[in-house]
């Protein structure tokens, strides 16, 4: 299953514990599993193989510059495929979709950049909502031929990101155009904070009537088991009708 698939889950010490909350997860797929984190807040899971590159940060040129040394680590791996995660983003299913396996395309979970574009007050933010009309955020999938030209450009497109655009997952998408790569939001993927109850209900009902199963942002324990259960719920009854007793 998920033959050639390496999982990378990008984190950092702060997060460890949510990493740990979703290794079911990541290792269901039964690939090879790696977690990325920065030199000077590292993530050290027993039994787990974790590695280091860069230093911590959330946005600005340390966090792009950290990107590039985690993905240029993942090419001493022999793996033709990647599946990358951050420590807030799941796949439920461990098989993942034949749809996937594009060499010249890049995965993504979108997420609209409209409505943070309208809050910058910029001057160039309505061109910039043309050029990225969807972040690309966690988790993404792509081929080792796409990882690799993605770092040949990846040097020169961070002096091209403003600095309220200077964000990871900004990033991911100015270097597929810049490296002449597709890209493709994944269908079955959702991207938007998961935290409250009113949000978990409703990418509860996505999971369960729609078949969702690449989610982004997952903080807690008790909202990932919601959604483990919603996917369970979803293959035993793939017609969608809602259950008695659910959310």
């Amino acid at each position: 299953m998920n033959e050639g698939v390496r999982v990378v889950v990008h984190s950092y010490a702060g997060d460890v514990h949510q990493v740990r909350d979703a290794l079911a997860q990541y290792k269901h797929h039964q690939a090879p599993l790696v977690i990325l984190s920065p030199e000077d807040a590292p993530v050290e899971i027993d039994g787990t193989e974790c590695r280091s590159a860069g230093l911590r940060a959330y946005t600005g040129r340390t966090s792009l510059e950290r990107q590039k040394a985690h993905l240029e680590l993942l090419l001493d791996y022999p793996e033709q495929w990647f599946l990358l995660h951050d420590s807030d983003s799941v796949c439920l299913e461990p098989r993942l979709p034949e749809y996937l396996y594009e060499a010249d395309t890049v995965f993504y979970n979108a997420a609209p950049t409209q409505r943070y574009l309208a809050s910058i007050g910029d001057g160039g933010a309505e061109e910039w909502g043309a050029l990225v009309p969807n972040a690309f955020q966690p988790p993404l999938f792509m081929s080792r031929q796409s990882l690799e030209r993605l770092l040949t450009v990846a040097d020169q497109t961070m002096p091209q990101l403003p600095p309220w655009a200077q964000l990871i997952d900004w990033h991911f998408a100015i270097m597929a155009q810049a490296a002449g790569l597709k890209s493709r939001a994944m269908p079955d993927g959702i991207s938007r904070p998961i935290w409250g109850t009113y949000e978990i209900a409703r990418v509860y009902a996505s999971v369960r009537t729609r078949g969702i199963i690449f989610l982004h942002s997952v903080k807690t324990k008790e909202a990932l088991d919601v959604f483990v259960t919603a996917r369970a719920e979803y293959n035993i009854d793939p017609e969608g009708e809602q259950l008695s007793g659910s959310w």
